[in-house]
């Protein structure tokens, strides 16, 4: 693998389930092909939550559309960052009630993605989109509903969540976004 050492996770995994895995830097579009080598395809590339931790996105985006063999698909997950709900969180912020500028207290967060910039970019890059939808608890209500209904404590924490809820609409609740795409060829 070029001299690089796996990172100990892949290679546990690698180990056990006998998989081809390195560790690479992902911001880079060669990473990819560094690692496993430039003939070295695949039918699928599948990243969940990725994306959004790196500088240069559509270089990443670009490294995983060349290590697909054509038609080859790609699943990415990320989460859903309308332009409303980064104003909302910035001005939570300036006012004292939300402990990082970004992302709800995750600065490792550094790319951010709407649905019409990420579609976009990944037509860019050359995807064809197959499926989009936005996913995850759209509500406290829905998260509360979810979780059931439990000992004292999780009730106690259910009725506190459901008084923030107006709050957290406001703000904007946590959204994911799935995508399925296809490299055209």
């Amino acid at each position: 693998m070029g001299g690089r050492r796996l990172g100990v996770s892949v290679e546990l995994l690698c180990k056990k389930y006998g998989l081809l895995g390195a560790a690479a830097d992902l911001n880079a579009r060669e990473a990819i092909s560094t690692a496993f080598g430039k003939d070295c395809l695949f039918d699928a590339v599948n990243s969940f939550h990725v994306i959004e931790h790196l500088h240069h996105p559509k270089d990443y985006l670009l490294g995983c559309y060349d290590a697909l063999v054509p038609r080859g698909v790609m699943r990415l997950g990320l989460p859903f960052y309308p332009s409303q709900r980064i104003r909302n969180h910035e001005l939570a912020f300036r006012l004292g009630l939300a402990n990082h500028p970004y992302n709800f207290g995750l600065p490792d967060h550094v790319s951010y993605f709407d649905r019409p910039t990420i579609c976009r970019l990944m037509g860019d890059v050359g995807f064809e989109l197959l499926d989009v939808r936005k996913t995850a608890f759209t509500s406290v209500h829905q998260i509360v509903e979810a979780a059931g209904r439990g000992n004292w404590l999780r009730n106690t924490t259910c009725r506190l969540a459901l008084a923030c809820d107006p709050l957290l609409r406001w703000v904007g609740s946590y959204q994911h976004l799935d995508i399925l795409a296809r490299k055209r060829g």
